[in-house]
């Protein structure tokens, strides 16, 4: 790791997270409803399965994970401040992991689900195909890899991509999949990923306008690609695109 990243990720919460959000029990609560809305069609049924977060940031996804009472949800993190946050806030059940592929390599078909959640863009080109074997290895044979990242085609992109001096890159629908298949996986399914911003409406034409003016303007993207692109255009247009795979046997 360069001396650039490593200073960017020993203090990550410090610089970074703390001064986008500061989460609350009701911001825990919020983001659980979102989960359990996205990602519960995705995770096996079993609440003893095993279930691994990398990256887990401050424990989001682990609060989700404890309130579903998946019992062995586990998370790693590169980052020392964010597993002593998700420590004090949410749960025991992380560590702190500075070779996450190696950290994987040693579980072989171990996890029913790993999830990476606004993950892969920090990733260096040359770590990402094995980081993406190593987890596939990990899995079980009927395993799934769910990960979240920012999607370049949304209107927000340019701010999302340079918001983060950790970013390496975004993500289309089309390169998330070619990604996944490249790495061995199988059966990969994109779909739209956001979460809405909780507002408060002073009347319901308040509110009507606002849904009219947010479809409108997402009318107005479709177009402009359209336009643009001739035909080769994105489908998925959202600030995060959601993609599930399976482990692929090799027969």
């Amino acid at each position: 790791m360069s001396q650039f990243r490593e200073k960017l990720n020993e203090r990550y919460v410090t610089t970074h997270f703390s001064k986008l959000r500061t989460l609350t029990p009701d911001e825990f609560e919020s983001y659980a409803r979102f989960y359990r809305v996205a990602f519960t069609p995705h995770l096996p049924p079993d609440r003893q399965a095993r279930i691994l977060e990398v990256g887990c940031g401050l424990g989001q996804f682990l609060y989700f994970l404890k309130q579903e009472e998946y019992v062995n949800h586990w998370g790693i993190d590169i980052g020392r401040e964010q597993v002593d946050s998700c420590r004090r806030s949410v749960t025991d059940q992380v560590e702190w992991v500075d070779d996450t592929r190696a950290y994987l390599a040693q579980r072989t078909g171990y996890y029913s689900a790993i999830v990476f959640i606004d993950v892969l863009e920090h990733i260096e080109d040359e770590d990402l195909f094995p980081l993406l074997e190593a987890a596939r290895g990990a899995l079980t044979d009927t395993g799934k890899i769910i990960i979240s990242v920012p999607n370049a085609a949304c209107i927000t992109s340019l701010t999302t991509l340079y918001g983060d001096l950790t970013h390496k890159r975004l993500f289309t629908e089309g390169s998330l999949s070619q990604l996944l298949l490249a790495a061995g996986f199988s059966n990969v399914q994109i779909a739209p990923h956001e979460k809405k911003v909780i507002r408060s409406f002073r009347s319901r034409r308040q509110k009507w306008l606002w849904r009219l003016r947010e479809r409108l303007v997402r009318w107005l993207l479709s177009e402009f690609h359209q336009h643009l692109m001739e035909g080769s255009y994105p489908q998925v247009q959202t600030i995060s695109l959601l993609a599930v795979a399976q482990k692929f046997l090799e027969t």
